[in-house]
């Protein structure tokens, strides 16, 4: 029983802390899964620039490569 306790304890303190953090990000205009995801293919454009591959940027985290 005293497992059990301990473990809604700590289920319900992650899920309050990524909630008050949705919620702060969210006041503040800020998309977290967008800039990663910017990050990410900027470093797989500067990549391919380097191989001499064409990049096609479509929006939205989507790139084609020729």
């Amino acid at each position: 029983m005293l497992n059990r306790l301990l473990y809604y304890r700590i289920f319900g303190k992650y899920i309050f802390e990524k909630g008050i953090n949705f919620v702060k990000n969210t006041a503040r205009g800020v998309d977290l899964y967008e800039e990663e995801l910017n990050k990410e293919n900027q470093v797989l454009i500067d990549a391919a620039k380097k191989l001499n591959i064409e990049v096609i940027d479509h929006g939205s985290g989507m790139l084609e490569f020729r």
